[in-house]
């Protein structure tokens, strides 16, 4: 599971970074609950310097990894038993997921326990490290996967992190503006070596639990790991996000 140690803590906002590139942002977010085990999840990624890895079926779109192969030949019918040994292969397969912008009302929302939680940021500046977030490509469109994808993931030519499957979701969902990073590893459970440069406060988060100081506030603290309040604000009526230093 050995991660390049640029995951630890790159500070150096676009250094290095080829402008020749596909533009993609250095920081990244990912928005966590901290009802229930919630806090002591987000706590163990923070502690450990890891990021659990899941699988499609832990997600939250019923439609995750959705596709269809239509063969060409009549060679590729008599293959058509290699489609659910590759849906097999897109089953096993773990990625996280992570955003390029803190402040989306719904993220907060959805994936923040109704704005209770946090935002954990993460600043990446090795382009190598930043090629491996993939962006997510938002289509209504049933993908087709190609013969030649299936073939070569099936005979392990190949790793699903690259095709499309599961780099696709419907447009419904592309207010996430999502990233996402595959495992390089198929035994890979956890990125590690991996740690926030700042934690985000959502505009409800409880700084006290039963009379006492957050733990979570009291270990970033610790960590010399950067917090930052988030609220909301109106201008013009309309209500947007805003972070404090």
């Amino acid at each position: 599971m050995g991660m390049e140690r640029g995951w630890l803590r790159l500070s150096s906002r676009g250094r290095g970074h080829n402008p020749n590139q596909e533009e993609s942002p250095v920081k990244f977010y990912k928005f966590k609950s901290i009802d229930g085990d919630g806090l002591s999840h987000v706590m163990d990624t923070i502690l450990n310097r890891r990021i659990f890895l899941s699988k499609r079926d832990k997600m939250n779109d019923a439609f995750e990894g959705a596709c269809q192969f239509v063969p060409k030949n009549a060679s590729q019918i008599r293959d058509l038993t290699l489609f659910p040994k590759f849906l097999d292969e897109i089953s096993k397969c773990r990625f996280t997921c992570f955003v390029a912008e803190p402040k989306n009302i719904l993220m907060w929302s959805h994936y923040a326990g109704g704005n209770f939680g946090v935002a954990m940021e993460y600043d990446i500046n090795d382009p190598s490290v930043v090629a491996r977030f993939k962006r997510i490509i938002y289509s209504n469109k049933t993908y087709r996967v190609p013969y030649r994808t299936i073939k070569n993931i099936v005979d392990k030519k190949a790793g699903v992190r690259d095709c499309e499957v599961l780099r696709r979701k419907s447009r419904v969902w592309n207010y996430e503006k999502e990233y996402r990073v595959f495992a390089e590893n198929e035994n890979d459970e956890y990125i590690n070596d991996i740690s926030p440069v700042a934690l985000i406060l959502g505009p409800r988060f409880q700084g006290e639990i039963s009379g006492r100081e957050n733990p979570l506030l009291i270990l970033c603290k610790m960590l010399g790991i950067t917090i930052r309040h988030c609220g909301i604000l109106r201008i013009g009526g309309q209500f947007g996000i805003y972070t404090i230093k």
